[in-house]
């Protein structure tokens, strides 16, 4: 019981992480930090495909952390039927 919930923690602080890491790529941009192509237009267009991927990965981990509470909190009641 006390793994789930680690690991749930463990997953919201990963999906803040990349929230944030996503937020960062896409608000702010310097021209020689964040240049991958010769291009500003491609360079920007680069930039949000990357943070979207940071935002598809929080909300994959903000997911998972939803599913091992809702794991964590079910508890099973075969042994109190069967008395």
């Amino acid at each position: 019981m006390k793994t789930k919930l680690v690991l749930s923690i463990l997953s919201f602080i990963l999906s803040i992480g990349f929230l944030l890491i996503g937020f960062y790529k896409l608000l702010f941009y310097d021209e020689w930090t964040n240049r991958v192509v010769g291009g500003d237009a491609y360079n920007f267009i680069i930039n949000s495909n990357v943070s979207i991927a940071f935002f598809v990965l929080a909300s994959l981990f903000s997911i998972m952390g939803l599913l091992l509470l809702i794991w964590r909190s079910i508890k099973p009641n075969n042994h109190e039927s069967q008395n």
